[in-house]
């Protein structure tokens, strides 16, 4: 009898060991953990990875740039339809815009205000799509 509880009682030593030493290397793995959260929520590592994410984005460029052309398009067209009264009949266009603006009514105006740099975004758009499915069709040409 007693071999079977010396046997029993050394198992339950091993087992007990065996859970202690695991409960360790979790505990261990957990405190990695944590800290590699914390390191990555650093607003500088916050930064970097939001600045690496959109650097390897291949269009990331096009993106800029349609964003940027659209916006000084529409900062342009607001400007010209505001500063109607002061433009100078220099050009062609200025002319032309003078002449429309002055015969339009302020809400007018505004929507125009408005539309335009939707309008011309929608224009950008499909031009970059025609000269994407260009540079398509020539690469399937070409193989």
């Amino acid at each position: 009898m007693k071999s079977v509880q010396e046997s029993q009682s050394k198992d339950i030593d091993t087992a007990i060991k065996a859970l202690e030493e695991r409960r360790m290397m979790e505990l261990a793995a957990l405190k990695g953990q944590l800290k590699e959260t914390g390191q990555s929520l650093k607003p500088a590592n916050i930064i970097k990875s939001a600045v690496s994410d959109l650097t390897s984005n291949n269009n990331f460029k096009s993106y800029i740039m349609k964003a940027a052309i659209g916006l000084a398009i529409g900062l342009l067209s607001k400007r010209l339809l505001k500063s109607k009264a002061k433009v100078q009949p220099e050009n062609f266009v200025s002319r032309v815009m003078e002449k429309s603006l002055g015969k339009l009514s302020p809400t007018q105006i505004k929507l125009i205000e408005f539309a335009a740099p939707i309008i011309i975004g929608i224009i950008i758009k499909a031009i970059s799509k025609k000269r994407l499915k260009a540079e398509e069709e020539m690469e399937m040409n070409e193989v």
